[in-house]
Formats: C-alpha cells, sequence, structure tokens
C-alpha cells in the first residue's frame, strides 16, 4: 500500500470517528459541565450520548459503507465505526466522574 493511499484512507476514517462522536456527545459534555444536577439526573442524561452514538455510528456505516472500494478499506470502515459505537457506549462513565469534579473558581 502506497503511503498517499494510506494518507487517504486514514484521513476519512479519522473524519467518520470523529465526527460521530462529536455529534454524539459533545453539547452533552457541555451541558453536564454547566448544569447542577443530582447524580440521579446526571446518570439519566449521561446515557443518552450512549444511545444517540451507538445509533449514529451504524447509521454512518449504513449509508457510507459503499464509500471504500477496496475491501481493505471498508473492513477498516466497519472497525471505525464499531470503535465510535464502543468509545460512546463508555460516555456514560465519563458524564458521571465529569460532575462528580468540584473545580474551584
Amino acid at each position: 500500500v502506497s503511503a498517499e493511499a494510506y494518507g487517504i484512507a486514514s484521513i476519512r476514517l479519522e473524519l467518520v470517528l470523529s465526527t460521530v462522536l462529536f455529534l454524539s456527545r459533545e453539547s452533552f459534555r457541555l451541558a453536564m459541565t454547566r448544569s447542577g444536577r443530582s447524580s440521579a439526573a446526571t446518570t439519566f442524561v449521561a446515557w443518552v450520548p450512549a444511545v444517540l452514538g451507538t445509533i449514529l455510528a451504524a447509521v454512518v456505516y449504513i449509508f457510507g459503507h459503499n464509500v471504500f472500494t477496496v475491501k481493505e478499506e471498508n473492513d477498516a470502515f466497519k472497525l471505525y465505526c464499531i470503535a465510535a459505537a464502543l468509545e460512546s457506549i463508555s460516555e456514560p462513565a465519563h458524564c458521571v466522574a465529569l460532575a462528580r469534579v468540584e473545580a474551584l473558581p
């Protein structure tokens, strides 16, 4: 595989991963840090980006799997979508940890 082909595939795959994770979790992280909610509400809201990210990763795979014409690139695309879903599933733990941090002004 040439360096140019590797670079193009790597840029596309990282773009997919970054987009899925950004759209599914960043607004919730910002809202969690600004709100002073109880831990029960925090835990409930923390699951929203997990579900949203998993669904978004599946939708991106369903509609984007034909972009990569080489079988190996398509397999890598599938693994990146799975990685985005797994990282989204771990988001509630991050949100709960963020809610417990007490930052000084």
